[in-house]
């Protein structure tokens, strides 16, 4: 019989324990395989599911608050946009995830749904950041109106603050679709043909404060007091024509969103949320009234002319009648009334149209 040395009986066990260790070794790496294999592939069709999904998901929220006021809306609406927003991030990183397992398990059933889905998540999430981005503009413009709504204002900050608005309504109408895009058209519009009656109320309000600032020593002729009247009469046509825009807002308003097209539900929502911001209450009475009482003093002025000198060491007006001089008087005290009433109606607390 043949012996076997140690040796060689040692190397024989080993080569046996080897053969019999190798087969479950190959079974166990070939079942990871298939397990990272399925794992990627469900990755790679959750990826294309998951921009539908988030579709879906803003659709369901959108429906759920598009009666909602129009400021609560501008939240709800980033809300909804952020979840639709993670929901395509998540599957642009499952998408991420089974392109890179493609060099371990192939490309078979998974790299064209990871492309396709890493396309359309990335699509999505870029629409969902620019949507974001520009209602928090939007809230923005909002939350800055308020907060400056009891600041005065000159015509001219008054100008600009409207413009900004408009411009931010305009870029918001680029960014949305349907009846929210066509309502913030048509506020723009609204708010551009405010501004062109409001520069030119501003012009004609800078235009009068620059005679009653200067001194009576102007007045040279008759021609510098019909000069005066003429301005007096374009400051009272400008305040009649701004006053007919802005306080029949309602009418102007609905005007514009039915120029733009809005359909029946949206011109609803729009005209209650613009019905319910507080609008400026201008002292049209007011300013008419003053401008009244100054024309009727430079018309007195003209028709008594050569019947009056000026004392410039008083800065007062002398007639050579009693008569005329009662006239003046009581002129000039309803010009010092109707003044104390439209600086009154001017500090009441209001917000610029």
């Amino acid at each position: 019989m043949h012996h076997l040395l140690p040796s060689e009986v040692g190397s024989a066990k080993q080569k046996f324990v080897d053969a019999h260790s190798s087969i479950p070794d190959s079974q166990q790496d070939s079942s990871k395989l298939q397990s990272r294999r399925s794992f990627a592939k469900w990755a790679a069709i959750i990826s294309v599911w998951s921009p539908f999904v988030a579709i879906i998901f803003s659709s369901t929220l959108f429906a759920s608050f598009k009666d909602a006021p129009f400021e609560r809306a501008i939240r709800l609406g980033e809300v909804m946009f952020v979840g639709g927003g993670l929901l395509a991030a998540a599957g642009m990183a499952l998408a991420c995830f089974a392109l890179r397992a493609t060099r371990t398990v192939g490309r078979r059933g998974v790299f064209g749904r990871a492309i396709f889905g890493l396309t359309a998540n990335g699509l999505l999430v870029c629409a969902a950041m620019a949507l974001i981005c520009g209602l928090e503009d939007l809230h923005a413009d909002l939350e800055r109106m308020k907060a400056q709504a009891s600041a005065p204002l000159s015509p001219e900050e008054a100008s600009k603050r409207v413009m900004r608005t408009a411009q931010s309504l305009d870029r918001a109408a680029a960014r949305m679709h349907g009846d929210d895009a066509l309502v913030a058209k048509a506020s723009s519009a609204y708010l551009k043909k405010l501004r062109t009656l409001g520069d030119d109320y501003g012009a004609k309000i800078k235009a009068l404060n620059g005679i009653f600032t200067g001194k009576l020593s102007s007045i040279q002729n008759q021609d510098d007091l019909r000069s005066r009247q003429v301005l007096i009469l374009q400051f009272i046509d400008a305040n009649e024509r701004y006053q007919k825009y802005a306080a029949n807002f309602d009418a102007t308003y609905s005007n514009e969103l039915i120029a733009a097209g809005v359909s029946s539900n949206g011109f609803a929502l729009a005209m209650q949320s613009f019905s319910s911001s507080p609008l400026a209450t201008k002292p049209w009475d007011a300013n008419r009234a003053f401008a009244q009482s100054q024309l009727q003093i430079a018309q007195f002025l003209e028709t008594n002319w050569g019947r009056w000198s000026y004392i410039a060491s008083n800065d007062v007006i002398e007639f050579d009648t009693a008569a005329l001089t009662k006239g003046f008087k009581t002129l000039s005290a309803r010009a010092d009334q109707t003044r104390d009433e439209l600086t009154r109606a001017q500090k009441k607390k209001s917000v610029p149209p």
